[in-house]
């Protein structure tokens, strides 16, 4: 596998003249900086400092991680203003300390009073550049790789343009990595003042926005050199970093960068070790599924057998009883219980069937009925009663019981409850003329509801509520109000009056209309809205 490092290297039998051979290129595509990439927000970034050197008042940092274009974009702003602005580069050794930043500013400035300390230099400095400014070309200084400097330094620059006035004083540009905003101190107390630009990476579709012009401008094949499978290999060894690209591309295009085949070979390998261990965990799932099926399963059996011993043992415990002679039955039968001094033991001729000696007390329920039944009734009461003794007699000898004797009591009670919401439509009827009789108190200004919703059209609604009186004081307090008519209706079962203002063929002309009205009737945005909706 290549190393990356040595890819580019300017040996003989290097990279390019391989390149040129087999692609005919006239140049290192990914060594250009023509064309300026206006992609990834490096536009907006150029505008913004084209912008704020002419007429900002406030300083600018750039930051990005290294290899992202900052020293790029200072560039293209340098060639592209150079003709209304002046910029003065501060290199690493004038920022090594602050005697060193005054010495190369009074390069420019030679005014300056080196004697007088930094602070007042710097100062003097900034007044200086306003005068500039005045005569219509102003100064913006340009601090690349401003990370590397001491904080000191960059915020006593920072202070001595603060200490000026900013619209015309010379413009610090700072640029440089992530870790130079949290050097810069004064910055992150006056971020009013401060205007921080971030610069992001390329992604895969802005690589290759980025590359193709300049394949084109160096003879290439762009369908060759940018196929998708090209363009993944770089994008992902060089993470959409300039200085990565330059690095990376050439090796990729001359196939001489190392796929990343163990990758693919790794992504395989969990499932085939995970698989033996997965087959184990169904196969386990399985057995424990049946094995809790047939538990259920005996646990359900055990349950049903254990319920039915238990029913057999309550169905025997009910059957069993003393057995009565079928002589000592007859025997009874003969004498009814006519008083106190009735035998109790003729009473319970036999234990299994109890509900013999109530169904003569049924019968009284009978002759009890009110007297407008007719005679034919009576009379089925007294045949009831009187021939009680033998219908005992077969209950005895058939233990079967006969429901009808005591089911025919049933539809007499039916009736009754049939004719108690007799009442209901009395209230029902007194209802109706109450709600019909209505005169209105103004009834040249009343208009009945279904009367306006068959008018059609549109309206302007004003007022409404439960009281008539609600309407009538709208219409006494607003007599100049032409066409403000008001209606009866119903809301939840109760009155609900309604004031309307006119009758208009279209939404619009009700909503020109209601901008005449006056404000205090008119409260906020007017209601405008269907006849036939009310």
């Amino acid at each position: 596998m290549v190393n990356d490092d040595n890819l580019n290297s300017q040996e003989v039998g290097g990279l390019f003249p391989r390149l040129q051979e087999r692609f005919g290129l006239r140049a290192d595509p990914s060594a250009m900086e023509a064309p300026f990439f206006a992609g990834a927000q490096r536009q907006s970034a150029l505008e913004s400092l084209r912008q704020m050197s002419g007429f900002g008042d406030m300083a600018v940092l750039v930051s990005a991680p290294s290899g992202l274009g900052k020293t790029r974009l200072l560039a293209e702003l340098v060639r592209s203003e150079s003709s209304r602005l002046e910029f003065h580069r501060l290199g690493s050794a004038a920022l090594g300390s602050p005697q060193a930043l005054v010495r190369d500013l009074s390069i420019v400035a030679r005014c300056l009073d080196l004697e007088a300390g930094p602070k007042a230099a710097l100062l003097q400095f900034f007044k200086w550049s306003e005068q500039r400014a005045g005569k219509g070309q102003r100064m913006v200084l340009l601090i690349d790789n401003a990370e590397q400097a001491p904080a000191e330094v960059l915020n006593l620059l920072l202070n001595g343009f603060w200490g000026a006035n900013r619209s015309l004083a010379a413009l610090p540009v700072f640029a440089g990595t992530e870790a130079l905003p949290g050097m810069m101190e004064l910055a992150q107390q006056a971020s009013g003042t401060v205007h921080q630009i971030t610069l992001a990476p390329l992604s895969r579709d802005e690589l290759a926005e980025y590359l193709h012009p300049r394949v084109k401008l160096a003879g290439g094949n762009a369908g060759e050199l940018l196929s998708p499978d090209r363009l993944k290999q770089i994008y992902t060894r060089s993470l959409g970093n300039f200085y990565a690209i330059q690095r990376i591309t050439p090796s990729v295009w001359l196939d001489m960068a190392g796929r990343a085949a163990p990758t693919r070979h790794r992504a395989r390998m969990p499932w085939r070790t995970l698989g033996w261990p997965l087959l184990a965990l169904v196969l386990l799932a399985a057995s424990w599924w049946f094995v809790s099926r047939q538990y259920d399963t005996v646990m359900s059996e055990e349950d049903d057998s254990a319920q039915a011993q238990t029913l057999e043992r309550v169905r025997k415990s009910i059957t069993i009883g003393p057995e009565v002679a079928p002589e000592q039955g007859t025997a009874a039968q003969p004498t009814p219980p006519t008083g106190q001094g009735a035998p109790e033991p003729v009473v319970a001729t036999d234990d299994s069937e109890p509900k013999l000696e109530q169904e003569p007390v049924m019968q009284p329920e009978v002759i009890a009925q009110p007297a407008s039944r007719s005679g034919n009734q009576l009379a089925t009461g007294e045949s009831s009663i009187t021939g009680s003794d033998s219908t005992r007699k077969q209950v005895i000898d058939n233990p079967e019981p006969e429901p009808a004797t005591l089911i025919e009591p049933e539809p007499e009670l039916a009736v009754v409850s049939k004719a108690q919401p007799v009442p209901s439509p009395r209230i029902a009827a007194g209802t109706v003329p109450a709600q019909a009789a209505f005169t209105p108190a103004r009834p040249d200004r009343f208009v009945p509801l279904l009367q306006r919703r068959s008018s059609g059209g549109w309206t302007i609604q004003l007022v409404a509520g439960n009281l008539e009186q609600t309407a009538l004081n709208i219409l006494r307090r607003y007599p100049q109000v032409d066409a403000m008519v008001y209606t009866r209706g119903e809301r939840n079962g109760k009155q609900w009056f309604m004031v309307f203002q006119g009758t208009y063929p279209s939404k619009d002309a009700a909503q020109q209309a209601a901008q005449t009205l006056p404000a205090d009737l008119v409260s906020g945005e007017p209601w405008v809205r269907e006849n036939r909706s009310l």
